[in-house]
């Protein structure tokens, strides 16, 4: 079955999160997810900060074949730096947003949806993209909304 996603724009307010960032291999993502989406609400716990949303995860793929991941949660505050759990934020401004229910796997279909918009519509990615995983993992059918930070391209003069 083919997914039909639907692009939609938004603005969207900068967003505080607690996260770890790490280099790894494509096989050591799973191990690092599942690390993060432990040891981040410990941390946050541990400081009195309240979640404040689902997970997500911002992945930049190397040409080397290695990933610079980042996963964590959004918080109510900022995080003080404790052990590999760290601040950061996922950026405001304009988005445009699309759901994918279904397996992991098949996620780049979300992503390439989201390029085919931009392009239709005068836009160009601005920032790394990133996911919110809007179900636990062992669901038949899980539920990520994959995001993409956006800019109008500037016209040029005819």
């Amino acid at each position: 079955m083919t997914m039909t996603y639907q692009p939609v724009a938004a603005d969207l307010q900068e967003q505080q999160v607690a996260c770890m960032h790490s280099r790894i291999l494509p096989g050591e993502l799973r191990a690092f997810l599942t690390a993060a989406y432990s040891r981040v609400p410990a941390a946050t716990a541990q400081q009195g900060l309240g979640l404040d949303g689902p997970p997500y995860a911002r992945y930049r793929f190397q040409k080397d074949g290695t990933i610079d991941v980042e996963a964590g949660f959004p918080v109510r505050g900022v995080i003080a730096p404790t052990g590999d759990v760290a601040p950061g934020t996922l950026p405001g401004g304009h988005v445009v947003s699309t759901l994918h229910v279904g397996a992991y796997d098949q996620v780049a279909g979300a992503y390439d949806a989201l390029e085919t918009y931009l392009s239709k519509n005068g836009y160009e990615p601005a920032g790394a993209a990133w996911e919110c995983y809007l179900d636990e993992p062992d669901v038949p059918e899980p539920r990520t909304k994959v995001y993409q930070p956006a800019r109008r391209l500037s016209r040029r003069p005819t």
